[in-house]
């Protein structure tokens, strides 16, 4: 859980900010090192430099390659250095976080910050690339323990330029994980009490959050749900003006194109404002584009039971929940357009800095196939042995036994581990191995490297797959998908869902597995 967080943390600062050259990472760095160094440095030049401005740091000491740069910076950095020793210890992992953010905001060139963000993020580089960026390679760190240092030290640099807010969006879709709710507690309380400086925010729907009060210790309820926002909807004056503001922004005049009175009272009946701009968004349609409005149907008996059902096991865990009206219609959703939205959406961040993660991968690969296990007759298991494999899951169909892995690391721990996974293919030749890589990461370069995944490709049951831009789109689709019916952002049967993309992705590998 903590590495999760911390890497989305890492993922989301390295994004550009809009009309800026620079990131929140950059400007976190520049804010922090520079208030730092005038603090403790003794060269009245470089300090009058930051002075004038915190972001003189990338560019006014000396040009890449040069030795004056290099001159600049080695007392840059050992000023810096000091200041963490003296103020906050000589952790080693703490000390080399530092040291791999000081070489990021050293280095120009953008192969090199790419190596340095590899490295932030915890993984194993070859020898070349350490070198490359004079960084010690990371040994027998614990990522959990690791992840939660970095955090702690953005949270240290930030006391330096504005508070940092970590917030937590899309927590319904952990309500069935008990397991993975009692380590998200847990994890939320220590960046909680190690990380200063810091403002933590959990996004719930009330009802969500009363369930998982009656799940947590009181010392959890207490660190984390002592300042609570309940958020109500805003009433209908002020959602017609949100509405209106919304459209200006766009240059839309919305009196212009609702010109009947009645179509606001029909926009403005639904519960969330989620509901409204979608509604606003059909009518948009409709009169600009001539699209034609969502048919309202009537709930079925079936659906009003399921709402029931699930409102009665809230009420039998928690006290005091007040129960909203079933509406007699809802909105005919078009599944077609919203899957058509999530992968457009997907496909535009494709090209965004991104943190690929093993075991992230295979984690959204478990949620999906956790979450429709009861419409598909398969089972899912893994590989119970010592040695270290490649992040796997075991997927057992009617017919066929697959085996999928994710690989994208490098050097030494990706010759370990697919050597150990190519051991697996030649001892279960009832198996079929698929080990997949990301495109976006660097190419195999090592001799050993190069003829473990020759050897895996020579196999009858196994394949090494590079995932293509068009695969991890579709994937990053299903995923979303999934998420956002369970967190309720749309309204329709997963069962549905799922026949949906089963249909427009058939040719998807894993829409391929599951139907084999």
């Amino acid at each position: 859980v903590l590495f999760h967080t911390y890497t989305k943390i890492l993922e989301s600062f390295i994004q550009n900010i809009d009309n800026s050259k620079y990131s929140q990472l950059e400007y976190l760095l520049a804010k922090s090192f520079s208030s730092i160094i005038i603090k403790t440095s003794k060269n009245s030049k470089v300090i009058e430099i930051l002075k004038q401005n915190h972001l003189n740091i990338y560019e006014k000491f000396g040009k890449e390659g040069t030795d004056t740069r290099l001159k600049n910076w080695k007392t840059i950095e050992k000023s810096m250095l000091k200041w963490y020793k003296e103020t906050h210890g000589t952790d080693i992992v703490s000390v080399n976080i530092l040291k791999a953010l000081i070489r990021y905001t050293f280095y120009k060139d953008e192969n090199r910050r790419d190596i340095v963000i590899n490295y932030l993020s915890g993984k194993d580089l070859n020898d070349e690339d350490l070198k490359s960026v004079n960084l010690d390679p990371w040994s027998n760190t614990h990522l959990e323990d690791f992840s939660l240092k970095a955090i702690s030290l953005f949270g240290k640099l930030s006391i330096f330029d504005e508070p940092l807010i970590i917030s937590f969006d899309q927590l319904e879709a952990m309500s069935s994980d008990k397991e993975l709710l009692l380590n998200f507690g847990e994890s939320v309380k220590e960046i909680i009490t190690t990380t200063p400086n810091s403002l933590i925010i959990l996004n719930l729907f009330p009802n969500r959050w009363r369930e998982y009060e009656a799940l947590f210790d009181n010392s959890f309820i207490e660190l984390v749900g002592k300042n609570k926002i309940l958020l109500n909807r805003p009433d209908a004056t002020t959602l017609k003006k949100m509405l209106k503001h919304r459209a200006k922004y766009y240059g839309i005049d919305l009196d212009n194109i609702f010109v009947d009175k009645l179509i606001y009272k029909d926009i403005l009946k639904y519960d969330s404002i989620r509901g409204v701009l979608n509604r606003a968004s059909d009518f948009f349609k409709y009169y600009v584009h001539n699209i034609p409005l969502p048919k309202e149907i009537t709930i079925t008996l079936e659906e009003k039971i399921a709402k029931l059902i699930k409102r009665v096991e809230i009420l039998e865990s928690l006290h005091n929940i007040e129960s909203d009206t079933i509406s007699q219609k809802k909105i005919d959703f078009n599944i077609d357009t919203y899957i058509k939205k999530i992968y457009q959406q997907k496909l535009k961040e494709y090209d965004k800095k991104t943190i690929i993660d093993d075991k992230l991968d295979i984690d959204k690969l478990k949620y999906i196939l956790e979450s429709i296990d009861e419409f598909y007759n398969f089972d899912i298991d893994f590989f119970k042995i010592r040695k270290v494999l490649p992040e796997h899951i075991i997927i057992k169909t009617d017919k066929f036994q697959y085996v999928i892995g994710f690989l994208h690391l490098e050097g030494r721990q990706f010759v370990g581990r697919i050597k150990n996974f190519n051991s697996l293919v030649v001892n279960y030749p009832q198996y079929y191995f698929r080990l997949f890589r990301d495109a976006r990461e660097k190419p195999i370069r090592g001799k050993v490297s190069k003829d473990e995944q020759l050897k895996l490709n020579n196999t009858k049951n196994g394949k090494f797959i590079i995932i293509n831009k068009t695969d991890r789109v579709i994937y990053e689709t299903i995923y979303q998908l999934i998420t956002d019916l369970k967190n309720r952002d749309i309204d329709i049967p997963l069962k549905e869902l799922m026949e949906r993309i089963f249909d427009i992705y058939s040719e998807f590998w894993l829409c391929k597995l599951l139907k084999s």
